[in-house]
This record gives structure tokens, C-alpha cells and sequence, in this order.
């Protein structure tokens, strides 16, 4: 008897706020999509390497933050990474401390690629690499050699989280550890003299739903960690009969309260 009356009872109390149930729920789940497809939170820099030269000569140290240009004047390239951070989407943030000595064969292109860590809403993160491309360029007159290492408008490249597109830009050197300062999209030094500043980066959400021409596009794949598991949900017969020993207490208890009335106001015979 129990069980077939809570039934009725809950589905009493679901015709009368079924609407209004209903349209919470759709939007709790409108909400929990919009927060699992999107990044909240960036961690950067986890690592920072060097990859994919265009023209040159020989190169040593390709994969790693550090690496010496082959030739009759030694030149390279380092990044001294700065520690991690959270950032925002949209914020700027810093990769590091650039070292630039011109020297050797040059490459005319490398890139400079930058492992983050993004986060959305329900802690689910993935590291995802960006190879971004930079510019070296020589200038020649008599008794002088100059190198710069620019970054230009092209120096994007797009990666995926959660089935959605993200960009990370390299945008500005500067002289101190402070973006405020202005910035510079260039570094230059003389052949076989070392220069150095802080390189800046910003990643946001790509609207246009596909990879930037000319960058380089990587997934998420096997460093993703999923979110912790939701809390279990109680089968709707658990719940049934959880009601159902409530209201079974209840019954009993108001029971005994109206024999216990009864036997104090009844009058003896």
C-alpha cells in the first residue's frame, strides 16, 4: 500500500512542476555543455621547445629549448622558461626569457613551441603543443652583420580542446619582466654578440571553427586527464522506497501520539 501511495504522490508533484522542473533541467544542461567545450583556465609555460627550421644549415639542439647555429660565427637560440602560471584566455602571458646570438647559417624560419595546460569549467585538463613560427633575418653592410628574430603576423598556431579551436599567438618582446612596458615584435643583434628579452604570448578561442592557414594544428590526445566522476545518482526505486519508510515512520508515530491521547483522556469506568 505504501509503495503504490508514494507513487501516486510524486507523480501528483510532477504533473504540478513538471514545466517548471523541465525547464531547469534543459537549462542546468545547457549550461554544463557550454561549461565542458570551453576553456576557462590557462597553464603556462610547461615547456617550450624548438622545432621545424626552414632553410639554414645544420642545427644542434632541435627539440629542446637551446640551440647553436653551424657556421664560421656561432650563433643560437634559448628560452629560459618562466615559472607557471594561471592565466585567462585573452590574458597575456609569459613564456620566457629569449636569448638571440646572430651567427652562422641561419634558418629563415623556426619554431617555437610552447606545451600549455588548459582547463575547463569541470577540471578536465589536456596539454596541448603549439608550434608557432618566427622569422630570422640577416642584414649585411661592410664590417657589419646584423640578425633579428621577428615575429610577424603569421606567428599563430591553432589547437584543439574539447573539440573546439584555440590560437596561441606570439606577440611582444620587452625589456623587464612587465608587460606593461610596450613591447617590440623584433630582437636584434650583431653577428656573435647574444641579446636578450622577455617573450610574451596570448591564447584565445578561435572563432572561425577551422586552423589558421599556414600554422600548425595539433589535438588533444593523450595527455588528457578527465574530471573527477559525478557523485552517484540513486535509482528511482531507492528513492521510492526511501519515501515510503518515511512516511511509514510518520504514520506510526502519528499513531501512537493519538493512542497516547486517547488512553490519558479517557475516563475511567
Amino acid at each position: 500500500m505504501i509503495i503504490p501511495c508514494v507513487s501516486r504522490l510524486l507523480r501528483g508533484l510532477a504533473l504540478r512542476m513538471g514545466a517548471a522542473w523541465l525547464g531547469a533541467i534543459s537549462f542546468l544542461g545547457l549550461l554544463a555543455f557550454h561549461s565542458i567545450s570551453q576553456a576557462q583556465i590557462l597553464n603556462a609555460p610547461l615547456d617550450a621547445t624548438f622545432q621545424n627550421p626552414i632553410d639554414g644549415g645544420t642545427i644542434i639542439g632541435l627539440g629542446t629549448n637551446s640551440i647553436r647555429f653551424s657556421g664560421d660565427t656561432e650563433g643560437g637560440l634559448k628560452i629560459d622558461l618562466a615559472p607557471k602560471s594561471s592565466y585567462s584566455l585573452g590574458q597575456p602571458f609569459l613564456l620566457g626569457l629569449v636569448s638571440f646570438t646572430a651567427g652562422g647559417e641561419m634558418p629563415s624560419r623556426i619554431s617555437l613551441a610552447p606545451l600549455v595546460e588548459m582547463v575547463d569549467a569541470n577540471d578536465y585538463t589536456c596539454k596541448v603543443e603549439f608550434s608557432v613560427p618566427m622569422t630570422l633575418r640577416e642584414f649585411r653592410e661592410p664590417g657589419l652583420r646584423v640578425g633579428e628574430l621577428v615575429l610577424t603576423d603569421d606567428s599563430i598556431a591553432t589547437g584543439t580542446f574539447q573539440d573546439a579551436l584555440y590560437t596561441v599567438k606570439l606577440f611582444g618582446f620587452t625589456d623587464v619582466n612587465d608587460f606593461n612596458e610596450p613591447s617590440t615584435n623584433l630582437l636584434q643583434s650583431v653577428f656573435g654578440e647574444e641579446r636578450q628579452a622577455y617573450l610574451w604570448a596570448v591564447a584565445y578561442a578561435d572563432p572561425s571553427g577551422s586552423p589558421t592557414e599556414g600554422t600548425t594544428t595539433t589535438d588533444c590526445d593523450c595527455h588528457c586527464q578527465p574530471p573527477p566522476p559525478p557523485p552517484a545518482v540513486p535509482e528511482p526505486s531507492s528513492l521510492i522506497l526511501a519515501g515510503g519508510g518515511i512516511l511509514l515512520v510518520l504514520v506510526l508515530a502519528a499513531h501512537h501520539r493519538r493512542k497516547q491521547f486517547r488512553l490519558a483522556t479517557s475516563t475511567p469506568a
